[in-house]
């Protein structure tokens, strides 16, 4: 059997995906860039997306001081819903009551390199993120496909503040610009669930174009699933300019919600885990560099990206 990252007992599942993913790897090779889902292995997820890169994970039995998440709800919104130890994904139609579940990776955003050496340190290349989520909860009701689009946030929010994050508002009194988190559509049908008999679902990622199939599980599998990132919001959270993502529901389910551990969860292993591949960025094609000085520039290749101080 292959190495499942997650430790996840539903190996076999995991394994004949990773197959599958390795062919798409001989044919479309792109994909390697834009998502480390493809990397379901540590030897695909640093040799294979690129030459030098490292690997951060953020620590789960820590996740509490590096991670922020919260559900904002439509139907209470004005509830702080970002210390809680489950979040919920999904909408009901019926009760005007969409949930919207927001993560950030606060130790990566803030450029947080600890003594013990984690985080992704300042001058490094993003090469992928994924966002490994534990399913806790699964409607085992309705058959619809349940889709979601990935918004990148464009502002700053807080979950312990006052009544924040709540669907109004993202910090105590400072309401969003748009109610249930204000941001800027990144991948739309980023993932789905669906379910397939009355205790089995599939899980469904994007490719940058159409769903592929990541894995089945049942009821009550605790199967933690990953939740790709475009490449280029992963680069924006590094560099800070991004507040990190929200899942929206764009299609389906329309009376039942999926529920995932959040970063106070009691325990560890139902916690979401960001999974950061990284690059130095002097290793840049000897090519471009040349160009770089023959055009005389000011700027290395170490600038490209906003430097910041280790902490």
């Amino acid at each position: 059997m292959m190495y499942n990252p997650q430790n996840n007992p539903a190996m076999s599942h995991h394994t004949l995906v990773i197959t599958h993913y390795k062919t798409l790897y001989k044919t479309m090779p792109f994909l390697l860039i834009l998502f480390v889902t493809i990397a379901a292995t540590n030897r695909l997820a640093e040799a294979g997306i690129c030459a030098g890169c490292a690997e951060f994970r953020t620590d789960r039995d820590s996740s509490a001081a590096w991670i922020r998440d919260g559900d904002p709800r439509q139907g209470s919104p004005t509830q702080k819903r970002g210390t809680v130890s489950s979040v919920s994904w999904g909408t009901n139609l019926f009760a005007t009551d969409d949930r919207h579940p927001i993560f950030l990776d606060t130790l990566v955003f803030t450029g947080d390199t600890n003594d013990a050496g984690n985080g992704v340190p300042a001058g490094r290349e993003i090469r992928a993120c994924t966002l490994w989520v534990t399913m806790l909860s699964l409607p085992s009701l309705d058959p619809n496909e349940t889709i979601y689009d990935l918004y990148e946030v464009t502002q700053a929010w807080n979950e312990n503040d006052g009544n924040a994050v709540s669907w109004d508002n993202r910090t105590n009194g400072v309401a969003w610009s748009t109610a249930g988190v204000t941001g800027v559509l990144k991948l739309s049908s980023a993932l789905s669930m669906k379910r397939i008999a009355i205790d089995t679902f599939v899980w469904k990622v994007s490719d940058g174009t159409s769903l592929i199939l990541w894995d089945t599980l049942a009821i009550p599998d605790g199967d933690t699933l990953p939740v790709p990132f475009p490449l280029a919001t992963a680069k924006n959270i590094y560099a800070g300019t991004a507040y990190g993502i929200v899942l929206k529901w764009a299609s389906g389910g329309e009376s039942h919600f999926y529920q995932c551990g959040s970063s106070e969860n009691a325990t560890p292993t139902s916690r979401p885990q960001f999974q950061w591949v990284h690059q130095a960025v002097s290793a840049l094609p000897a090519r471009r560099r040349r160009i770089i000085q023959q055009m005389g520039r000011r700027d290395s290749p170490s600038s490209i990206h906003t430097e910041r101080s280790a902490k």
